[in-house]
């Protein structure tokens, strides 16, 4: 029977194995390197990806981020707020990586579980294939300032961000910024 054990812990679990289950040294221990998971927290803004693996040879790994555009990175989950970087991997190690608008152009947060699109065009705020779903527009103080119909857009709105929600989908902000 094969073991995995983590990096440098053979002795440990080997002696733990035979304690536990009356096994002799007969097992076969493979040491694997510590989990390291690298993610978005939201991949719609950008991605997080591993450059170079660690080992258990070698406990450095090197990891980055990516912005999509209109987005721009802002730190890690544990504050470091260098896009690329190098870590030292002593244990399993989750890094998510966090992104904003960076002003530039407008944009919208990503609406899960609608197959039609909401988008910010010329100041308007763009939704099509709703298919009789209610959607309303709210600015920041709640006040519901448009409600869209199927394949329609809002009037121009002033700089700000608003919320829309769709039907029974969560709010999501939409930032119009010309």
């Amino acid at each position: 029977m094969t073991i995995y054990v983590p990096c440098n812990k053979e002795g440990t679990y080997r002696y733990e194995w035979s304690l536990t289950w009356h096994q002799s040294n007969s097992s076969t221990y493979k040491e694997e390197p510590w989990l390291v998971l690298v993610s978005s927290a939201d991949k719609h803004k950008g991605t997080a990806r591993m450059i170079t693996r660690h080992t258990c040879s070698n406990p450095h790994a090197q990891i980055g981020a990516t912005a999509n555009e209109g987005y721009c990175f802002v730190r890690w989950s544990d504050g470091d707020t260098n896009v690329m970087r190098t870590v030292t991997v002593t244990s399993d190690t989750t890094l998510i990586a966090y992104f904003e608008a960076d002003g530039s152009h407008e944009g919208i947060d990503y609406v899960e579980d609608y197959d039609g699109s909401v988008s910010v065009e010329g100041g308007r705020i763009v939704v099509r294939g709703a298919n009789g779903m209610d959607v309303l527009v709210f600015d920041v103080m709640g006040r519901c300032v448009a409600r869209v119909g199927t394949d329609s857009q809002t009037e121009p709105l002033p700089n700000g961000i608003y919320l829309v929600k769709i039907s029974n989908h969560p709010a999501r902000k939409v930032a119009v910024v010309r």
